[in-house]
């Protein structure tokens, strides 16, 4: 036989997975991206400062081995020749800052894909084992309230007192002819039961004109 709630318990565990995939292994993937964007910008600007550096040395051997190729040139031959270099040196150093943040990723894939692979494993264990336990706490106080709905319903049905208790918990404070109102009775059998909650502490009384009850707690909420 089904235990109660049990027909529910799939749907709310999945969804429960769902939950807990998203808050801990997306947070995870995030930081990963995170840290490799942030990696590729510090290698990028490295990158970029060392060969700024290293860009004038760079130039005088371009010249100096086409000079001696050339048989040597004359200096305005030379300034076309740095220009070109110039050109050329930047194109070759902004296309080696775009190949870096698909360097790091390699790298995160080739180095580190084993230990991260392990991590989101173990993390998928523990990430079941808690959805398993949550989706049973949930189901747990479904039939929990389904078992309380069904005691206030029977309590209410046989004493008009808390069924005027049970509305004033729902509908908020009401005065004694709403009250009467509600339950089908005279004004002052109304107030009576509201007298007899009064004393028992499960209402209170709300002083003006007109005076109004207000729900303070109930048998079921104790």
């Amino acid at each position: 036989m089904e235990r109660p709630g049990e027909d529910s318990f799939r749907e709310i565990k999945e969804e429960v997975e769902r939950e807990f995939r998203q808050r801990y292994l997306g947070d995870l993937d995030r930081l990963r991206k995170e840290f490799a964007s942030e990696l590729s910008g510090v290698l990028s600007r490295k990158v970029i400062e060392h060969m700024n550096l290293k860009k004038e040395h760079y130039r005088e051997i371009f010249l100096n081995g086409l000079k001696l190729t050339l048989d040597g040139c004359g200096d305005e031959r030379g300034e076309d020749l740095a220009a070109v270099f110039d050109d050329t040196y930047s194109t070759i150093l902004t296309d080696l800052v775009k190949l870096i943040p698909e360097l790091v990723e390699g790298m995160f894939r080739w180095t580190g894909g084993e230990v991260v692979e392990e991590l989101v494993s173990r993390m998928e264990e523990l990430i079941g084992m808690a959805s398993e336990l949550e989706a049973r706490k949930r189901v747990g106080a479904e039939v929990e309230s389904e078992i309380v709905q069904k005691l206030i319903n029977e309590l209410t049905k046989r004493d008009k007192g808390l069924r005027a208790l049970r509305f004033l918990e729902v509908q908020g404070p009401k005065t004694s002819v709403e009250v009467a109102s509600f339950l089908g009775v005279a004004d002052p059998t109304a107030r009576d039961y509201l007298k007899r909650l009064e004393a028992q502490g499960y209402v209170k009384r709300i002083e003006g004109r007109p005076i109004r009850y207000k729900f303070v707690r109930a048998p079921w909420s104790q």
